[in-house]
Protein backbone atom coordinates (compact mmCIF):
# COMPACT_ATOMS: atom_id res chain seq x y z
CA UNK A 1 0.00 0.00 0.00
CA UNK A 2 1.38 3.62 -1.04
CA UNK A 3 2.28 5.70 1.96
CA UNK A 4 -0.50 8.29 0.67
CA UNK A 5 -3.35 5.55 0.82
CA UNK A 6 -1.99 4.17 4.74
CA UNK A 7 -2.64 8.01 6.03
CA UNK A 8 -6.03 8.10 4.23
CA UNK A 9 -7.16 4.77 5.66
CA UNK A 10 -6.07 6.33 9.25
CA UNK A 11 -7.81 9.36 8.04
CA UNK A 12 -10.92 7.80 7.72
CA UNK A 13 -10.98 5.63 10.60
CA UNK A 14 -10.09 2.38 8.76
CA UNK A 15 -7.56 -0.40 9.23
CA UNK A 16 -5.09 -0.74 6.76
CA UNK A 17 -1.94 -2.49 6.73
CA UNK A 18 -0.32 -0.76 9.08
CA UNK A 19 -0.38 2.20 11.45
CA UNK A 20 1.10 4.90 9.22
CA UNK A 21 4.88 6.84 10.96
CA UNK A 22 5.59 10.48 11.26
CA UNK A 23 8.77 11.61 11.27
CA UNK A 24 9.68 15.65 10.98
CA UNK A 25 6.27 17.08 11.89
CA UNK A 26 5.62 19.83 14.40
CA UNK A 27 5.88 17.03 16.94
CA UNK A 28 8.56 14.79 15.52
CA UNK A 29 11.50 16.81 14.97
CA UNK A 30 14.81 15.89 15.99
CA UNK A 31 16.85 18.09 18.01
CA UNK A 32 20.46 19.13 16.40
CA UNK A 33 22.78 17.19 18.14
CA UNK A 34 20.84 13.99 17.78
CA UNK A 35 20.16 14.17 14.63
CA UNK A 36 23.66 14.04 13.79
CA UNK A 37 24.35 11.07 15.96
CA UNK A 38 21.83 9.53 14.43
CA UNK A 39 22.36 9.99 10.71
CA UNK A 40 25.85 9.06 11.56
CA UNK A 41 24.90 5.38 13.05
CA UNK A 42 22.62 4.87 9.78
CA UNK A 43 25.18 5.52 7.68
CA UNK A 44 24.92 8.62 6.29
CA UNK A 45 26.83 11.71 6.37
CA UNK A 46 24.98 15.03 8.23
CA UNK A 47 23.45 17.65 6.20
CA UNK A 48 24.99 21.05 5.90
CA UNK A 49 21.98 22.70 5.02
CA UNK A 50 20.14 23.99 7.88
CA UNK A 51 16.53 24.22 7.04
CA UNK A 52 15.04 26.21 10.25
CA UNK A 53 18.35 28.20 11.20
CA UNK A 54 18.16 29.47 14.22
CA UNK A 55 16.58 26.75 16.02
CA UNK A 56 17.01 23.50 18.83
CA UNK A 57 16.05 21.23 15.39
CA UNK A 58 17.56 23.11 12.28
CA UNK A 59 18.02 19.69 9.86
CA UNK A 60 15.49 18.31 7.87
CA UNK A 61 16.48 14.91 6.72
CA UNK A 62 14.28 12.59 4.25
CA UNK A 63 17.09 9.68 4.37
CA UNK A 64 16.14 8.94 7.58
CA UNK A 65 12.30 9.32 6.81
CA UNK A 66 12.75 6.64 4.28
CA UNK A 67 15.15 4.19 6.41
CA UNK A 68 11.89 4.00 9.28
CA UNK A 69 9.64 4.17 6.36
CA UNK A 70 7.59 7.24 7.38
CA UNK A 71 4.40 7.89 5.41
CA UNK A 72 4.80 11.37 5.24
CA UNK A 73 6.65 15.16 3.93
CA UNK A 74 6.55 18.14 6.04
CA UNK A 75 8.18 21.09 3.14
CA UNK A 76 8.80 24.11 5.32
CA UNK A 77 7.79 27.44 4.90
CA UNK A 78 10.42 30.55 4.87
CA UNK A 79 10.77 33.76 7.05
CA UNK A 80 9.46 37.16 6.15
CA UNK A 81 12.24 38.37 4.35
CA UNK A 82 10.89 42.38 3.73
CA UNK A 83 11.31 42.38 7.28
CA UNK A 84 15.10 42.56 9.11
CA UNK A 85 15.27 41.59 12.88
CA UNK A 86 17.31 44.19 14.71
CA UNK A 87 18.75 44.50 18.20
CA UNK A 88 17.80 47.14 20.66
CA UNK A 89 19.43 48.85 23.30
CA UNK A 90 19.24 46.33 25.68
CA UNK A 91 20.08 43.10 23.57
CA UNK A 92 16.27 42.43 22.64
CA UNK A 93 16.20 41.10 19.04
CA UNK A 94 13.27 41.95 17.76
CA UNK A 95 11.00 40.10 15.17
CA UNK A 96 8.35 41.24 12.89
CA UNK A 97 5.66 40.98 15.30
CA UNK A 98 7.92 43.33 17.47
CA UNK A 99 8.61 40.82 20.34
CA UNK A 100 12.44 40.75 21.47
CA UNK A 101 14.07 37.62 21.92
CA UNK A 102 17.21 36.76 23.68
CA UNK A 103 19.16 33.51 22.89
CA UNK A 104 20.39 31.20 25.51
CA UNK A 105 22.94 29.28 24.11
CA UNK A 106 23.86 28.67 20.56
CA UNK A 107 20.15 28.22 19.05
CA UNK A 108 17.79 27.81 22.03
CA UNK A 109 16.18 31.51 22.50
CA UNK A 110 13.33 32.61 25.06
CA UNK A 111 11.03 35.66 24.79
CA UNK A 112 12.88 38.77 27.11
CA UNK A 113 9.88 42.08 25.58
CA UNK A 114 7.00 42.30 25.53
CA UNK A 115 5.84 45.24 23.14
CA UNK A 116 2.03 45.44 24.51
CA UNK A 117 3.37 44.91 28.21
CA UNK A 118 2.30 47.57 30.32
CA UNK A 119 0.14 49.16 27.29
CA UNK A 120 -3.48 48.86 28.78
CA UNK A 121 -6.15 50.84 26.26
CA UNK A 122 -6.85 49.36 23.48
CA UNK A 123 -5.67 52.08 21.14
CA UNK A 124 -2.20 51.01 21.94
CA UNK A 125 -2.96 47.83 19.80
CA UNK A 126 -4.02 49.60 17.55
CA UNK A 127 -0.98 52.14 17.50
CA UNK A 128 1.10 48.55 17.43
CA UNK A 129 3.06 48.16 13.83
CA UNK A 130 1.68 44.36 12.54
CA UNK A 131 3.77 42.46 10.46
CA UNK A 132 3.08 42.84 6.63
CA UNK A 133 0.94 39.56 5.46
CA UNK A 134 2.29 39.33 1.89
CA UNK A 135 5.89 38.64 1.79
CA UNK A 136 7.04 36.31 -0.44
CA UNK A 137 9.84 35.32 1.90
CA UNK A 138 7.26 32.90 3.27
CA UNK A 139 6.26 31.09 0.01
CA UNK A 140 9.18 31.48 -2.42
CA UNK A 141 10.40 27.90 -1.75
CA UNK A 142 7.98 25.71 -0.53
CA UNK A 143 5.23 25.79 -3.81
CA UNK A 144 7.90 24.29 -5.58
CA UNK A 145 9.11 22.00 -2.63
CA UNK A 146 5.29 21.01 -2.79
CA UNK A 147 4.47 20.75 -6.38
CA UNK A 148 7.95 18.33 -6.94
CA UNK A 149 6.85 16.06 -4.00
CA UNK A 150 3.21 15.93 -5.30
CA UNK A 151 3.99 15.11 -8.64
CA UNK A 152 7.35 12.70 -7.99
CA UNK A 153 6.67 10.87 -4.51
CA UNK A 154 3.08 8.73 -2.95
CA UNK A 155 3.78 10.49 0.35
CA UNK A 156 1.09 12.47 2.19
CA UNK A 157 2.04 16.22 2.75
CA UNK A 158 1.67 18.13 5.65
CA UNK A 159 3.12 21.37 5.66
CA UNK A 160 5.14 22.35 8.89
CA UNK A 161 4.08 25.21 11.15
CA UNK A 162 3.57 28.34 9.42
CA UNK A 163 4.36 30.59 12.46
CA UNK A 164 6.21 29.90 15.84
CA UNK A 165 3.06 29.43 17.39
CA UNK A 166 -0.18 30.50 16.62
CA UNK A 167 -3.84 32.87 18.51
CA UNK A 168 -2.80 31.83 21.93
CA UNK A 169 0.92 32.36 21.99
CA UNK A 170 1.36 35.55 19.58
CA UNK A 171 -1.50 36.95 22.43
CA UNK A 172 0.47 36.45 25.11
CA UNK A 173 4.05 37.26 23.04
CA UNK A 174 2.52 40.45 22.69
CA UNK A 175 1.19 41.25 26.05
CA UNK A 176 3.16 38.77 28.48
CA UNK A 177 2.17 35.75 29.84
CA UNK A 178 1.04 36.51 33.51
CA UNK A 179 -0.84 40.25 31.98
CA UNK A 180 -2.62 38.23 29.08
CA UNK A 181 -4.06 35.35 31.61
CA UNK A 182 -5.35 38.48 34.01
CA UNK A 183 -6.71 40.34 31.06
CA UNK A 184 -8.72 37.11 30.32
CA UNK A 185 -10.67 37.69 33.70
CA UNK A 186 -9.74 41.19 34.69
CA UNK A 187 -9.43 43.40 30.92
CA UNK A 188 -11.40 41.52 28.95
CA UNK A 189 -12.50 43.94 26.42
CA UNK A 190 -9.14 44.81 25.69
CA UNK A 191 -8.43 40.69 25.38
CA UNK A 192 -11.30 40.13 23.17
CA UNK A 193 -9.27 43.11 21.12
CA UNK A 194 -6.30 41.89 21.14
CA UNK A 195 -7.02 38.48 20.29
CA UNK A 196 -9.02 39.39 17.41
CA UNK A 197 -6.30 41.45 15.86
CA UNK A 198 -3.85 38.96 16.14
CA UNK A 199 -6.24 36.02 14.64
CA UNK A 200 -7.01 38.76 11.72
CA UNK A 201 -3.43 39.27 11.18
CA UNK A 202 -2.62 35.46 11.42
CA UNK A 203 -5.88 35.03 8.86
CA UNK A 204 -4.04 37.15 6.32
CA UNK A 205 -0.77 35.38 6.78
CA UNK A 206 -2.40 31.91 6.37
CA UNK A 207 -4.02 33.13 3.44
CA UNK A 208 -1.70 34.24 1.55
CA UNK A 209 0.67 31.85 1.82
CA UNK A 210 -1.54 28.49 2.00
CA UNK A 211 -3.66 29.53 -1.27
CA UNK A 212 -0.36 28.98 -3.95
CA UNK A 213 0.29 25.04 -1.96
CA UNK A 214 -3.62 23.97 -2.24
CA UNK A 215 -3.06 21.97 -5.35
CA UNK A 216 -0.17 20.30 -3.84
CA UNK A 217 -0.58 19.78 -0.22
CA UNK A 218 -3.10 17.27 2.12
CA UNK A 219 -2.99 19.24 5.10
CA UNK A 220 -1.37 22.19 7.57
CA UNK A 221 -0.14 21.96 10.66
CA UNK A 222 -0.56 24.35 13.24
CA UNK A 223 1.20 24.16 17.00
CA UNK A 224 -0.41 26.08 20.44
CA UNK A 225 0.38 24.62 23.73
CA UNK A 226 -3.11 25.11 25.97
CA UNK A 227 -1.52 22.98 28.67
CA UNK A 228 0.73 22.66 31.93
CA UNK A 229 1.62 19.32 33.22
CA UNK A 230 -1.14 19.25 35.43
CA UNK A 231 -4.11 21.41 33.57
CA UNK A 232 -4.75 23.73 30.79
CA UNK A 233 -4.06 27.28 30.91
CA UNK A 234 -7.64 28.03 31.35
CA UNK A 235 -10.90 26.42 31.49
CA UNK A 236 -12.85 25.51 29.11
CA UNK A 237 -15.32 28.32 29.55
CA UNK A 238 -12.56 30.67 28.84
CA UNK A 239 -11.06 28.94 25.90
CA UNK A 240 -14.74 29.23 24.65
CA UNK A 241 -15.00 32.78 25.05
CA UNK A 242 -12.14 34.09 24.04
CA UNK A 243 -10.31 31.84 21.85
CA UNK A 244 -12.61 29.18 20.03
CA UNK A 245 -14.05 31.25 17.41
CA UNK A 246 -11.25 33.22 16.27
CA UNK A 247 -9.29 30.08 15.98
CA UNK A 248 -12.60 28.66 13.82
CA UNK A 249 -12.33 31.63 11.54
CA UNK A 250 -8.40 30.82 10.38
CA UNK A 251 -9.58 26.91 10.04
CA UNK A 252 -12.74 27.87 8.07
CA UNK A 253 -10.33 29.84 5.85
CA UNK A 254 -7.70 26.40 5.44
CA UNK A 255 -10.40 24.29 4.48
CA UNK A 256 -12.89 26.46 2.42
CA UNK A 257 -12.23 24.26 -0.41
CA UNK A 258 -13.48 20.59 1.40
CA UNK A 259 -10.14 19.31 1.08
CA UNK A 260 -7.23 20.35 3.27
CA UNK A 261 -7.04 18.57 7.03
CA UNK A 262 -6.01 20.54 9.74
CA UNK A 263 -3.70 19.29 12.51
CA UNK A 264 -2.86 20.71 15.40
CA UNK A 265 -0.57 20.23 17.89
CA UNK A 266 -1.00 20.95 21.86
CA UNK A 267 1.47 20.21 24.87
CA UNK A 268 0.19 19.34 28.51
CA UNK A 269 -3.32 18.32 29.92
CA UNK A 270 -5.91 19.55 27.23
CA UNK A 271 -8.40 16.55 27.97
CA UNK A 272 -11.23 19.21 29.10
CA UNK A 273 -10.31 21.32 25.75
CA UNK A 274 -10.50 18.54 23.05
CA UNK A 275 -14.83 18.76 22.56
CA UNK A 276 -14.35 22.27 21.42
CA UNK A 277 -11.12 21.40 19.21
CA UNK A 278 -13.33 18.67 18.14
CA UNK A 279 -16.00 21.68 17.34
CA UNK A 280 -13.70 24.23 15.78
CA UNK A 281 -12.49 21.77 13.40
CA UNK A 282 -9.14 20.55 14.14
CA UNK A 283 -9.17 16.77 12.36
CA UNK A 284 -5.96 15.55 13.65
CA UNK A 285 -5.28 16.09 17.11
CA UNK A 286 -1.34 15.44 18.41
CA UNK A 287 1.14 15.07 21.13
CA UNK A 288 -1.19 13.54 23.49
CA UNK A 289 1.69 13.71 26.34
CA UNK A 290 1.37 10.59 28.14
CA UNK A 291 2.78 12.15 31.57
CA UNK A 292 0.40 14.82 31.67
CA UNK A 293 -2.55 15.02 34.07
CA UNK A 294 -6.00 12.92 32.60
CA UNK A 295 -4.13 12.20 29.35
CA UNK A 296 -4.05 8.43 29.37
CA UNK A 297 -4.09 7.10 25.59
CA UNK A 298 -6.89 4.43 26.03
CA UNK A 299 -8.93 7.12 27.79
CA UNK A 300 -9.09 9.74 25.36
CA UNK A 301 -9.04 7.07 22.44
CA UNK A 302 -12.42 5.52 24.35
CA UNK A 303 -13.82 9.01 24.23
CA UNK A 304 -13.07 10.49 21.25
CA UNK A 305 -11.21 8.15 19.49
CA UNK A 306 -14.33 8.17 17.25
CA UNK A 307 -14.75 11.84 16.52
CA UNK A 308 -10.93 12.83 15.58
CA UNK A 309 -7.67 11.34 14.66
CA UNK A 310 -4.75 10.84 16.91
CA UNK A 311 -0.94 11.28 16.18
CA UNK A 312 1.95 10.82 18.68
CA UNK A 313 1.48 10.01 22.25
CA UNK A 314 5.27 8.12 22.60
CA UNK A 315 6.55 9.55 25.96
CA UNK A 316 9.58 11.65 25.32
CA UNK A 317 10.35 12.75 28.86
CA UNK A 318 10.28 9.47 30.36
CA UNK A 319 10.67 6.22 28.20
CA UNK A 320 12.44 7.38 25.09
CA UNK A 321 15.72 7.86 26.84
CA UNK A 322 15.43 4.68 28.73
CA UNK A 323 16.46 0.90 27.77
CA UNK A 324 15.44 -0.33 24.70
CA UNK A 325 12.92 -2.86 25.77
CA UNK A 326 10.85 0.20 27.53
CA UNK A 327 11.26 2.04 24.15
CA UNK A 328 9.83 -0.93 22.23
CA UNK A 329 7.13 -1.20 25.10
CA UNK A 330 6.68 2.19 24.89
CA UNK A 331 5.79 1.70 20.98
CA UNK A 332 3.45 -1.31 21.24
CA UNK A 333 1.49 0.17 24.01
CA UNK A 334 0.47 3.42 22.39
CA UNK A 335 -0.29 1.67 18.98
CA UNK A 336 -3.06 -0.76 21.08
CA UNK A 337 -3.98 2.01 23.10
CA UNK A 338 -4.84 4.27 19.93
CA UNK A 339 -4.49 1.74 16.55
CA UNK A 340 -7.51 -0.50 16.76
CA UNK A 341 -10.39 0.73 14.27
CA UNK A 342 -7.71 3.15 12.63
CA UNK A 343 -7.56 6.58 13.04
CA UNK A 344 -4.21 6.64 14.87
CA UNK A 345 -0.94 8.11 13.09
CA UNK A 346 2.54 7.01 15.20
CA UNK A 347 4.80 9.64 16.58
CA UNK A 348 6.24 11.59 19.80
CA UNK A 349 4.27 13.40 22.02
CA UNK A 350 7.40 15.96 21.24
CA UNK A 351 10.23 16.83 19.50
CA UNK A 352 13.15 13.60 19.95
CA UNK A 353 15.60 15.08 22.54
CA UNK A 354 19.66 15.70 22.61
CA UNK A 355 19.36 13.24 26.06
CA UNK A 356 17.79 10.08 23.91
CA UNK A 357 20.48 7.72 22.85
CA UNK A 358 20.46 6.90 18.72
CA UNK A 359 19.99 3.71 19.46
CA UNK A 360 16.26 4.14 21.03
CA UNK A 361 14.94 6.34 17.97
CA UNK A 362 16.41 3.21 15.67
CA UNK A 363 14.34 0.78 18.27
CA UNK A 364 11.43 2.78 18.33
CA UNK A 365 10.30 3.19 14.62
CA UNK A 366 11.33 -0.38 14.55
CA UNK A 367 8.74 -1.33 16.94
CA UNK A 368 6.56 0.48 14.87
CA UNK A 369 6.83 -0.94 12.18
CA UNK A 370 6.73 -4.48 13.79
CA UNK A 371 3.79 -4.40 16.37
CA UNK A 372 1.90 -1.67 13.88
CA UNK A 373 0.57 -4.22 11.46
CA UNK A 374 -3.36 -4.86 11.15
CA UNK A 375 -4.89 -6.56 12.95
CA UNK A 376 -3.49 -5.44 15.89
CA UNK A 377 -1.92 -7.85 18.78
CA UNK A 378 -4.66 -7.71 21.94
Amino acid sequence: MVHYQRVISALNHEESDRVPIDLWSSDSRITNDLYIRLAKKLGFEPLKNKIRPGTTAEYLDYRISDYFDADFRHPVFGSAKNYEKYTDQLGNIIDEWGVGHQYVGATKHQITYHPLSGKDNISDISRHKWPIAIDEGRIEKIVDESKSLRESTDYYISTSTLTSGFVFEFSWYLRGMDILLMDLYTNKKYAHFLIQKVSEKLLEIYKYSIDPLRQYIDAVEFASDFGTQKQAFFPKKIFDEFYKEPMRMIFNEIKKDGKLKVIMHSCGSIRELIPSFIDIGIDVLSSLQPSAYDMESKELKKEFGKYRVFRGGVDIQNTMAGSITEVVAEAKKRIQAFGKGGGYIFGPSNHFLSHIPEENMVALYNAAIEYGKYPLED
